[in-house]
């Protein structure tokens, strides 16, 4: 528990650098893009305001591509309040989700989902690591497992946080642990949890990651 509630205390630290140092981003942007199209704009606008008497038709097509530059710059805006507006947080389902989905069209492999969680809240760190963990086991399962299915079922008992990561590969019986391996057991280990293998020959390869989460 004392781990945890430092490591909760870490992550809404480092979530409110990020969040500044994305809001200066955003702010810099702002200045640096649409600064420079609305400067733009309203040198086209001048430009069409002497030709107005002149030759109207000029003017008009100076108006119509300021009016334009204006509209890029209102869209600019929007996404940028958009950005700022949403925050930083990361829903560990959601993005999981979308990794599924996209690794899915991209690799022709077959994942499935099991959430018996009902979308558990995580830590931004917490599901930044484990999301980077269950994408290092899918990538084993291409590299080397040589699997066409894998199956991620996530589920909790009391204050801990269950994730398994199997597939139909070759397996081994000699498991090495590489730096794929390695890093993910360093990550897992970082944030309180704990990380296990299992694979026979021609059972495929299972990853079994535990993590402490907020028992309230």
């Amino acid at each position: 528990k004392s781990a945890l509630s430092a490591l909760k205390e870490q992550s809404l630290k480092i979530e409110e650098m990020s969040a500044i140092a994305e809001r200066n981003k955003i702010a810099g942007e702002i200045h640096d893009n649409v600064g420079h199209e609305l400067t733009t704009a309203i040198i086209t606008i001048e430009s069409g305001l002497k030709d107005l008497s002149n030759n109207p038709a000029n003017a008009g097509e100076k108006f119509s591509q300021a009016k334009s530059i204006i509209q890029n710059s209102l869209e600019s805006i929007r996404n940028s309040v958009r950005a700022i507006s949403s925050g930083s947080g990361l829903d560990f389902i959601t993005e999981l989700k979308k990794f599924i989905d996209q690794a899915g069209r991209n690799t022709g492999l077959d994942l499935f989902l099991i959430d018996e969680t009902k979308n558990i809240e995580l830590l931004p760190v917490q599901s930044k690591l484990l999301l980077q963990s269950i994408k290092e086991c899918v990538t084993n399962t291409l590299k080397h497992g040589q699997g066409t299915r894998v199956d991620i079922l996530i589920s909790r008992i009391n204050a801990d946080l269950l994730i398994s990561v199997s597939d139909n590969g070759k397996g081994a019986d000699d498991i090495i642990f590489g730096f794929g391996l390695n890093s993910m057991k360093r990550n897992v280990e970082s944030i309180g949890g704990t990380l296990s293998v299992e694979s026979e020959p021609g059972e495929g390869f299972s990853v079994y990651l535990r993590i402490p989460v907020d028992s309230d």
